[in-house]
């Protein structure tokens, strides 16, 4: 299950990663149609990180090597959602920073996500026992 999940979010985090990157502007316009919803745009984000968050914390309870960082990812969604969801002010705030203006500032965490999709890849590469690249 553990390999799975690494997969699978090595291959989230990498189209995430690369949104961020190339493709920022439909994201900053995706939290102005959440922040124009007001709490409820809170709330959906709330409920996806909640949601991704939990699962992580269930079946991937990895505290050694590089899956610590899925471990940590899934703890960091877990609280995200938390607060999101029993304060919304706070999650309105943090919508407030997204604007067309700053689009630029919305690649910055493309390359954090890239990386740890990078370093998920390479770890189930070594653990499924695949042939190293030369």
């Amino acid at each position: 299950m553990e390999i799975g999940l690494q997969i699978a979010f090595a291959i989230q985090l990498a189209v995430f990663g690369l949104a961020h990157l190339f493709r920022p502007r439909p994201l900053v316009q995706f939290y102005g149609v959440l922040a124009s919803k007001g709490e409820a745009g809170v709330i959906f984000i709330a409920l996806l990180s909640l949601t991704t968050g939990s699962f992580l914390v269930a079946f991937h309870n990895v505290w050694t090597g590089i899956p610590i960082i899925l471990t940590v990812f899934g703890w960091a969604q877990l609280v995200k959602g938390t607060a999101y969801l029993l304060f919304p002010a706070f999650g309105l705030r943090q919508f407030a920073r997204v604007t067309p203006e700053r689009t630029d500032l919305f690649r910055l965490p493309g390359i954090p996500l890239l990386g740890m999709s990078a370093m998920l890849a390479w770890h189930v590469m070594l653990a499924s026992g695949s042939p190293m690249p030369s």
